[in-house]
């Protein structure tokens, strides 16, 4: 159940066109859903954690790119016949 963050009243969810809100009859104020921005920021610290795990693994697995400059062959052993 949604409390107040103001005065701990139960909050009343209600409905229009943008969606659901809830609202305090206390205050006489729209309140903020704070169950949902925190699940928000979860998911959005969750989210955050997995794509720098992803950026070390690849870090770890890149390859060299070549250079420009590529060494020179050696040069061929001559048989003896």
């Amino acid at each position: 159940m949604n409390t107040c963050p103001c005065c701990s009243t139960t909050l009343l969810r209600h409905a229009r066109h943008s969606g659901v809100y809830l609202f305090c009859p206390h205050c006489w104020q729209e309140m903020p859903d704070l169950s949902a921005v925190l699940l928000n920021k979860r998911e959005t610290l969750a989210n955050e954690a997995t794509r720098a795990r992803i950026r070390r693994l690849e870090r770890l697995i890149e390859i060299p790119k070549p250079s420009s400059q590529k060494a020179p062959l050696p040069e061929p052993v001559k048989m003896a016949s």
